[in-house]
């Protein structure tokens, strides 16, 4: 089973921005939907703390990076940075922003993923044993099914 992490949305350059607007909210939902998800499996107590999501939106070759997380019973979205892919040799120094935020972004998913893994995990696991527990404790038993064990030889 594949769990995403995160959307990003990649748009050309020359969309209107009545498009970008709507595109925007789209992102938004589709990783609140995430989010959701990753908050509704069993995570341990430690691991809340980097349960969010970060994403990216992009425009051409400008875009942002945001954090999602959830606070009480509302998702809250918060700009990180600015990104910007250089289409000149002089812009490049102007890039090493921006790959700092991909490379964080880039832990951030390792770490997510791992975080994500083991309750997937424990869920399967606590799921397998609630079907074993449950239909044992929901079967109403057979009269006419017996249990024979085979004796133990002896050795003479």
């Amino acid at each position: 089973m594949t769990t995403a992490l995160c959307a990003i949305e990649w748009k050309k350059r020359y969309i209107p921005d009545r498009q970008i607007l709507f595109q925007q909210a789209k992102n938004f939902r589709v990783n609140k939907c995430i989010l959701r998800h990753i908050l509704g499996l069993p995570l341990f107590e430690d691991d809340l703390i980097d349960s969010f999501i970060m994403a990216m939106d992009f425009k051409g070759f400008t875009g942002y990076m945001f954090r999602l997380d959830k606070k009480d019973d509302v998702f809250v979205a918060n700009l990180i940075s600015k990104l910007t892919i250089p289409l000149h040799l002089r812009l490049i120094p102007s890039f090493k922003s921006t790959l700092l935020h991909l490379i964080s972004w880039t832990e951030h998913m390792v770490k997510l993923s791992r975080i994500v893994e083991v309750a997937i995990q424990k869920k399967n696991a606590d799921a397998s044993f609630d079907s074993i527990t449950i239909s044992s404790t929901k079967r109403t038993p057979d009269p006419t099914e017996f249990t024979y064990l085979s004796p133990k030889r002896s050795k003479t």
